[in-house]
């Protein structure tokens, strides 16, 4: 949600605009709220530098006010204020999310879920699948000639949101790279190349790729159209925790090109998040979408018509 304006406050603070102690710590009395501590940051710039303090304080209250019209909360009107719309909204959100009302999204109870949801309505919001990540593809016509390619979305366990993917193989090079990049608020790209070990007519899998803290094994079987990478851990030392724990397909243990029936149920875990855990929509709307759950069933209406 507050990608930019918390870049631009980090970037205040480094160079030196701090002066004031962190208030975050205030004891919640009767009219006070304890703010989230980004926003007890912002506070500092009051005495440190006015002049940039009400700039600010409009862009994280209208990114607040973004989220919570995303999520379906309102207000309709941003203002760039905690005004009685805003916190009208924030009161609405807070009682369905289960938290304290407080009617300030920038309370420490508040901020940082209504950041995160707001988040993932962007990831798993009505894109079309197909425009972001490509559809599948794999060219298997070549296998014999010594040319491989395929592409499209990139799954992994666990993970929410697919990757794209593109991967390219070259027999007489022996050689294959993949192109991944993992759709969040921007699109990471992570290539990796392999050395080529077996090409038959059964198989392409590569030679495998260490590095500190992981091996990495690419696997294309012919018969099966299927395109996987199986990374194993080498080390659980400390500086390989973060790719151990980190869930991203670029590091997951077992990753591989979808299939469409995978991507259906994609698709549809994710409009159940967004209608049954994230959305304030009606109970009208919710039953008049209710064909979006089966994207399969969606596919052969489509067809249907179009023939």
């Amino acid at each position: 949600m507050a990608i930019s304006s918390l870049a631009l406050l980090g970037l205040v603070f480094s160079i030196g605009l701090t002066g004031c102690g962190d208030r975050s710590g205030q004891p919640e009395g009767k009219g006070t709220v304890l703010l989230d501590t980004t926003i007890a940051r912002l506070e500092m710039l009051k005495d440190s530098a006015p002049e940039l303090y009400p700039v600010f304080k409009s862009m994280f209250t209208l990114e607040a006010q973004v989220s919570l019209s995303r999520l379906g909360f309102g207000p309709s009107r941003f203002s760039g204020e905690l005004d009685a719309a805003t916190r009208d909204a924030t009161r609405s959100y807070e009682r369905a999310r289960g938290l304290r009302i407080t009617g300030n999204p920038f309370a420490a109870t508040t901020y940082s879920r209504l950041d995160r949801e707001a988040t993932r309505v962007e990831r798993l919001s009505f894109r079309s699948r197909g425009e972001i990540l490509g559809k599948r593809f794999i060219l298997f016509e070549g296998w014999r000639q010594g040319y491989l390619k395929a592409e499209g979305p990139w799954v992994a366990p666990g993970v929410e949101n697919p990757a794209a993917a593109a991967v390219e193989c070259f027999r007489e090079r022996r050689e294959c790279t993949i192109a991944e990049a993992e759709y969040g608020m921007q699109l990471i790209p992570v290539t990796d190349r392999f050395d080529i070990q077996v090409w038959d007519d059964i198989e392409i899998r590569s030679q495998p790729v260490d590095d500190p803290c992981k091996r990495s094994v690419l696997r294309i079987l012919r018969v099966e159209e299927s395109v996987s990478i199986v990374r194993s851990p080498l080390s659980k030392g400390p500086m390989c925790q973060a790719t151990l724990n980190d869930t991203s397909v670029a590091y997951n243990h077992t990753s591989h090109l979808a299939t469409d029936a995978e991507l259906d149920s994609i698709d549809s875990q994710h409009t159940r998040i967004l209608f049954d855990s994230l959305l304030n929509v009606t109970p009208e709307l919710r039953s008049r979408l209710a064909t979006l759950r089966d994207t399969a069933a969606l596919r052969a209406m489509s067809t249907k018509h179009r023939h």
